[in-house]
């Protein structure tokens, strides 16, 4: 199984910065094409695993 690993950080340590909570779209472009997948961030530190739709090629 292809993946892309994907970690999101939000620094709020900056004056006047917010975090941002919500979903976000996160488009990756494969052989293939492009594939859209939406995540929701929902803290300071988000992890999510995409999956790939392209297959190895040897």
């Amino acid at each position: 199984r292809n993946v892309v690993e994907l970690e999101l950080k939000q620094d709020t340590t900056i004056k006047g910065s917010k975090k941002f909570l919500g979903s976000l779209v996160i488009r990756v472009q494969e052989l293939e094409g492009s594939f859209s997948q939406t995540i929701l961030l929902e803290d300071s530190v988000t992890k999510y695993e995409l999956t790939c739709h392209s297959k190895v090629r040897r």
